[in-house]
């Protein structure tokens, strides 16, 4: 469907993702309704989200994302996680809505690479719980309501906004420091650009359907802590050292590396921005007069 004059909501929407989804569909010409706690909107609270009628799509994206917070807090996290959902699943219901979901990476150890959406399931944390746990809701609704939905996996998503916790920004905020200390230098992992992932959701919201997809979104292809940090050293020509306490995660996984071609064949779909180019423009969004600093260090 077109998505012009389309009432949508978007929760999340004040988050990396949310704010450039919510760009991207007013320059489609759409109707975005912005369901975030920004907003004052707290999707856990079904007294505190606004009465709706005639929403067309519902990108729902509202999370708890913090790996390590969701150990020590799994009762908020999972809790958090789905009753939102539910929540937005009872809004998609009374409105007849076309229900797109962002998961996560929910496959654990691969056991096989790329990874494909027919990959076992193995939710290797609390937070990965708590997203399969709304997967399985999503579906219920599907059997149950004959709701249409589509599930969508992002593998690791950064960009400008990306929350400060984060492996790229804690690396790029210590550019300053003569030494810039990391956990582990093994784990590698599959990076989208957060315009890529954009770029998908649109299609998916432009696709019509007849009922449930899952589909992964990633860039197929890793890199290693490792070979991410001497990246935004060398974009940043940066002389700082690299330490590794070599602590290795509860949980951690070693490898991913995503199969798209299911966006790619349904959706016609793929990403556009290489991964060094990305580092670049988030390192710019965060080092504003980054062109005058690299001149100075080379002098």
């Amino acid at each position: 469907m077109e998505l012009k004059d389309k009432k949508i909501i978007v929760t999340g929407s004040s988050g990396m993702i949310g704010s450039n989804l919510t760009g991207k569909l007013r320059d489609e010409g759409a109707n975005v309704l912005l369901f975030s706690r920004i907003e004052g909107v707290d999707l856990r609270n079904t007294k505190n989200i606004p009465a709706v009628d005639n929403v067309d799509l519902i990108y729902h994206l509202a999370a708890i994302m913090d790996v390590p917070y969701s150990f020590e807090n799994p009762r908020d996290v999972l809790s958090a996680n789905f009753i939102t959902t539910l929540n937005m699943l009872e809004v998609a219901r009374e409105n007849d809505s076309l229900f797109i979901y962002t998961s996560s990476y929910l496959y654990g150890t691969p056991k096989y690479l790329p990874i494909d959406e027919k990959h076992p399931i193995s939710p290797h944390n609390p937070y990965s719980q708590s997203k399969y746990l709304c997967e399985q809701l999503i579906s219920g609704y599907v059997r149950d309501f004959d709701l249409k939905a589509v599930i969508v996996r992002p593998f690791n998503i950064y960009g400008p906004k990306l929350n400060k916790y984060f492996l790229i920004p804690t690396i790029i905020s210590q550019l300053n420091s003569k030494e810039i200390k990391l956990k582990n230098p093994i784990p590698k992992r599959d990076y989208l650009y957060v315009d890529d992932i954009i770029d998908l959701l649109i299609k998916i919201g432009k696709k019509e359907f007849s009922n449930f997809e899952v589909v992964n979104a990633g860039y197929g292809k890793s890199y290693s802590v490792r070979e991410l940090a001497e990246m935004i050293l060398s974009i940043a020509n940066s002389d700082a050292n690299i330490v590794f306490e070599n602590v290795t995660r509860k949980g951690e996984v070693l490898d991913v590396i995503a199969d798209i071609s299911k966006a790619k064949n349904k959706y016609n779909w793929e990403p556009n921005v290489d991964f060094r180019t990305g580092i670049k423009k988030m390192y710019r969004a965060k080092i504003p007069n980054y062109k005058q600093q690299i001149s100075n260090k080379s002098k």
